[in-house]
């Protein structure tokens, strides 16, 4: 398989779970994961993406959810990854904007990917922006 040269990882979050979705530079579908939402899962799946893309940049995005996305958020930061964290109204308007008519964890997912993959590296963090994550 051709290592992809950025991967846009969408995550719906939710207390028990995460939905990923994986997209190529093309904006083609790749994988479609589901983990548990704890420290322990979110590890594996880093260390799972390093060993099947190793030579790809990471781009993860996750809609802002109430406390559920701290442990994501946290260990995106650890490791130095880029992340977003993406405002549920703003992606509501972006879903209706590109016809994302089903409401699944999967198509969410899907949909965050895709809004990712048209950001630019500057827009997103490697570290967590605390006054940010204080309002939720």
């Amino acid at each position: 398989m051709k290592n992809p040269k950025r991967l846009s990882i969408g995550i719906d979050v939710s207390k028990l779970k995460l939905d990923i979705c994986i997209l190529d530079e093309n904006k083609k579908e790749l994988e479609y994961l589901q983990i548990f939402n704890n420290e322990n899962s979110i590890k594996d799946f880093l260390n799972y993406i390093k060993s099947v893309y190793p030579k790809s940049s990471y781009y993860f995005g996750y809609e802002a959810t109430n406390s559920y996305m701290r442990t994501l958020q946290r260990i995106l930061t650890e490791n130095n990854l880029k992340h977003l964290m993406i405002n549920p109204h703003t992606l509501h308007h972006y879903f209706k904007y590109i016809g994302l008519k089903e409401k699944t964890d999967k198509s969410d997912s899907y949909g965050i990917a895709l809004f990712i993959s048209e950001k630019n590296d500057y827009d997103f963090d490697e570290k967590i922006n605390y006054e940010l994550n204080n309002k939720y």
